[in-house]
């Protein structure tokens, strides 16, 4: 995002956004007020009793509330991005829910999808047909929050990426 600003309207620096300001309003993500099970979709516990770790399902929890310094402290002690989370649901059935890893990966996907057609005419030099609405300015602040988490991932990739889950993460 930024290498466009640099190179097509001459800007070179930008201020860093105050992310914290933006709200679940602004891209996919969910409230830091929320309860664990309003996020999760069941108790906590269900996962437990599942057999997921507990500081897998705490990576999930600050992964989708886009709480970074939690998410890097997670990752430094062993949570893995890549463990697929399921639990036992009030039917007693178990249900399979994503990896934080995924759940990144999904919307990075999406909304470099959704913002492509801007890249295209943007590649070709007809930055001036571009027209912009305030869905573009959402997609491309959820784009950058979404790489910036993944990238955090990657950054802790050593402690976490094993043989048993080298699939997963590809």
């Amino acid at each position: 995002t930024l290498a466009v600003w640099r190179d097509f309207l001459g800007v070179e620096e930008l201020p860093q956004p105050e992310y914290d300001k933006y709200t679940v309003d602004d891209f996919f993500c969910d409230d830091k007020d929320e309860s664990d099970e309003e996020v999760l979709w069941a108790p906590k516990e269900s996962f437990l009793k599942c057999g997921c770790r507990e500081i897998d399902v705490d990576l999930y929890l600050a992964t989708c509330r886009f709480e970074f310094d939690k998410v890097e402290g997670l990752l430094q002690r062993g949570a893995n991005p890549c463990s697929d989370l399921s639990y036992i649901g009030e039917d007693g059935n178990i249900h399979y829910d994503d990896s934080s890893y995924h759940r990144i990966e999904a919307e990075v996907v999406y909304l470099a999808l959704e913002l492509f057609p801007l890249y295209q005419k943007a590649q070709a030099g007809d930055i001036y047909s571009i027209e912009v609405d305030w869905r573009d300015y959402e997609n491309i602040l959820g784009l950058a929050e979404h790489v910036r988490m993944e990238k955090l991932f990657n950054k802790y990739e050593h402690l976490w990426q094993t043989e048993d889950n080298t699939e997963d993460a590809e």
